[in-house]
């Protein structure tokens, strides 16, 4: 929940993206809501998208360690990145915007869900450098007018 909540505020705030849709582990949903829906349980509708995708990954230590990756078909990065420098996107411009969304994104979680502890993440990695598989459906997707957007929280003690 506080992932879907994190990344949807973050996306319509610093992107100028608007969810239409968020699929949260349950199944997606209208209306800009999160959890199940009236469409169902299932994967999402981006696990199926067989487009070039970008995914970053970032990579955290502290009172939780884990990583949090986020993952976008390549249309999708190049209308971040237009809305989040506000203009055309160079190549370079395309590739970053996922790099910079997944440390934003985890920066945020993170000082919301523990303020008043110290965390060290690491600088955002590009899959497959990375090292980053999603094997398994992510926990939150969010879809907007052009595409989705999914994010998987990996935490271990």
């Amino acid at each position: 929940q506080r992932l879907a909540t994190t990344l949807t505020a973050i996306l319509e705030t610093m992107f100028f993206f608007s969810p239409e849709e968020i699929w949260s582990g349950g199944g997606p949903s209208g209306g800009g809501q999160s959890g199940g829906g009236p469409s169902g349980s299932g994967p999402s509708p981006f696990l199926a998208a067989s487009e070039p995708c970008d995914t970053a990954v970032v990579e955290f230590e502290g009172p939780l360690r884990g990583r949090l990756a986020l993952r976008s078909p390549r249309a999708v990065s190049a209308v971040l990145a237009a809305d989040f420098h506000g203009e055309s996107p160079s190549a370079e411009d395309v590739g970053a915007v996922v790099l910079e969304l997944t440390n934003i994104v985890c920066g945020n979680l993170l000082s919301q869900l523990h303020a008043a502890e110290v965390f060290c993440l690491g600088a955002p990695l590009r899959w497959p450098e990375a090292g980053f598989e999603a094997a398994e459906a992510p926990q939150v997707a969010v879809r907007g007018a052009d595409g989705w957007i999914a994010a998987w929280l990996q935490v271990s003690p």
